[in-house]
């Protein structure tokens, strides 16, 4: 979000060439008529001030745009976080990691009301438009969908959580390999975001619709296993949930890729 320069503010030399300059054309410009040299001086003085007012603006905005990335990019990597405690709560069958994910969703939510609070402040502050509001809103957007993403793997280590405590539900690799397989998915869609967030690079976005096409694939192969489960009843019903919610936090990935462009095309 550097699109500006950041010169140090000036010295007391480079201020009084600037308004030495400014005043000079001041005077040309009513033919050097002699009695208004003061005028001219304190006009060009004025100038000079609100030129600098602007510029530390512009400074102060740049700022809040940078802390406003740097807020959505700390949500992306906590969400990352979230997602590996959730694959090993499920490879390991370990409820107790799975409660973490759920106790660790707070921090999430507490991250994206701070990101609305900074939102707001710059709409009502700066009033940004074109271009800058375009990232302002496009971050928003993004933080809501972290958010969403966050909500959908507390479901996760729920039904984790739930499936574990079932003691006659006992399935195979085969059948839980389809569900961590979804979360490995995940797992790259979201380290392909934060790569873009980081470098504030452009995002492919088929890349990431037959990343999601080729999820829907893995889920109807599991489910078709499912349904051969049926003397299992409570636990498929779990599984099913957890790759619902992986398949929810698919499309989430696929809104967040796109904000993202608009975001960082602005940028670039």
């Amino acid at each position: 979000m550097n699109r500006r320069s950041e010169s140090r503010l000036p010295d007391s030399d480079f201020r009084n060439q600037w308004i030495n300059e400014a005043a000079f054309f001041q005077s040309e410009n009513r033919n050097f008529a002699p009695g208004s040299e003061l005028d001219d001086w304190l006009c060009a003085e004025n100038s000079f001030e609100q030129a600098m007012s602007r510029r530390h603006t512009l400074h102060k905005f740049d700022s809040e745009l940078q802390h406003l990335h740097s807020q959505v990019t700390y949500m992306a990597d906590l969400e990352q976080n979230q997602l590996l405690r959730v694959l090993q709560a499920l490879t390991e069958k370990n409820a107790e990691i799975a409660n973490l994910v759920i106790a660790g969703d707070q921090v999430i939510d507490a991250c994206e009301v701070e990101l609305d609070k900074q939102v707001l402040q710059i709409l009502c502050l700066e009033h940004p438009v074109a271009n800058d509001l375009r990232v302002v809103l496009s971050a928003a957007k993004i933080g809501y969908e972290l958010e969403s993403i966050g909500n959908k793997l507390v479901e996760v280590a729920q039904a984790a959580e739930t499936l574990f405590g079932i003691e006659s539900c006992v399935f195979d690799s085969e059948t839980l390999g389809g569900v961590l397989m979804l979360g490995k998915r995940l797992e790259a869609l979201l380290g392909n975001l934060m790569n873009a967030l980081e470098n504030r690079n452009l995002v492919d976005i088929e890349t990431f619709r037959q990343y999601f096409q080729d999820c829907q694939t893995i889920q109807r192969e599991s489910i078709a296993r499912l349904t051969q489960e049926i003397g299992m009843l409570p636990g498929v019903i779990q599984l099913l949930r957890m790759m619902k919610s992986f398949e929810a936090c698919d499309e989430h990935c696929l809104d967040i890729a796109k904000y993202l462009n608009h975001m960082n095309e602005t940028l670039l």
